[in-house]
């Protein structure tokens, strides 16, 4: 069962703050389209149905299959192993032949998980970076050609989202991949003499020896894009920005009281998770999912944040900003969780509960 439920700081008792409360049968955040953050949303408002609550029946499933390369952990890249893969539902199961009879070598669930491309289509690499919202980490997948690529990167983003690999939506969200790939795809074209390195780099550095490399790569990367509009430019370097692994991630420095941690880290704050990265080299060091949030408060005399997901709790000091601030991002995320509608009209009184509490 589903409640309002208030908090008050351990000293201040007059501030009431709505804790967030996850129901176990979670699925995965996606913008705008969290069924469980929405139900949360009805509760608090009160003003929609049960019926217009309840997520949609997913829908019988394409089959997506075929053979790929796996390696796991950073440290694995150099040991890929080929191996059978068939997508059922949101999971991706390994099995040792085609046949499926030789045995289940893996399953991967891919709800939550987060997606991204690493591909270079002149050494013919075509890999997906995918972390998974569980104890496996990040799995490497590579595919044999182009085409291949975009099934399988189509089919990781819609289960990451919740959705049937293969169901309604598979074909735009593999046109679309077909686009990223044209875009990163280099378009060499004869030098006309009208462009040269001094119209993209200064002159002391066009004098410099050994930049023939770097004047190559310039060149072919302007012909890539030496015919598009600029409307088309813009609207292709935001989507190659929206494929990089910490896009939309802002970043605080933070103190761990919980578990205790002597040193200052780094915590990125994206729309879907809370990631701890190391200060120096801005490794990925944990990741928690709203979707595994059961509830948060805040101390605000003292200033101290406590999360509690489903593998224990954490609490923390922020050192780079005041925890207002923090404490918006958090909840403005969630917010925007619980809109199924765009254009529906914006609850403000939610909205303050949300990413309010300090007032009074």
């Amino acid at each position: 069962m589903l409640g309002l439920l208030y908090w008050t700081s351990e000293h201040s008792w007059k501030t009431k703050y709505p804790t967030l409360c996850l129901p176990s049968n979670r699925e995965p955040f996606e913008i705008f389209r969290w069924p469980s953050i929405f139900r949360i949303g009805v509760t608090l408002c009160g003003t929609q149905s049960a019926a217009a609550a309840a997520p949609q029946s997913v829908t019988p499933m394409r089959k997506i299959d075929g053979h790929l390369k796996i390696s796991k952990g950073s440290r694995l890249l150099g040991k890929q192993r080929v191996g059978y893969f068939v997508f059922q539902e949101c999971s991706l199961v390994q099995y040792s032949n085609p046949s499926m009879g030789g045995g289940q070598t893996g399953r991967y669930n891919f709800r939550g998980a987060t997606i991204v491309p690493d591909v270079d289509i002149e050494k013919g690499k075509f890999t997906i970076r995918c972390e998974l919202d569980d104890d496996t980490g990040e799995i490497r997948l590579t595919a044999e050609s182009e085409e291949e690529f975009a099934m399988w990167l189509a089919a990781c983003r819609m289960a990451s989202r919740g959705k049937a690999a293969g169901s309604i939506g598979f074909d735009s969200e593999k046109e679309a991949c077909g686009v990223f790939i044209n875009m990163v795809t280099p378009v060499k074209k004869a030098d006309d003499g009208r462009r040269t390195l001094a119209n993209f780099l200064p002159q002391g550095l066009v004098k410099k020896k050994n930049i023939k490399q770097l004047a190559s790569a310039i060149l072919d990367a302007h012909a890539s894009v030496a015919g598009q509009t600029l409307l088309e430019a813009k609207l292709n370097y935001i989507r190659a920005w929206e494929v990089l692994l910490d896009f939309g991630v802002s970043y605080f420095l933070v103190k761990f009281t919980e578990p205790y941690r002597p040193k200052e880290e780094l915590l990125g704050v994206a729309y879907n998770r809370l990631v701890r990265l190391d200060p120096v080299t801005h490794a990925h060091l944990q990741t928690w999912r709203y979707s595994t949030m059961r509830s948060w408060n805040i101390n605000w005399e003292i200033k101290e944040m406590k999360i509690e997901h489903e593998d224990g709790p954490i609490a923390f000091t922020c050192r780079s900003a005041d925890l207002k601030i923090l404490h918006e991002f958090i909840g403005g995320y969630i917010f925007m969780g619980m809109r199924r509608d765009v254009h529906e009209t914006v609850n403000t009184e939610l909205f303050y509960k949300m990413t309010g509490g300090w007032e009074g």
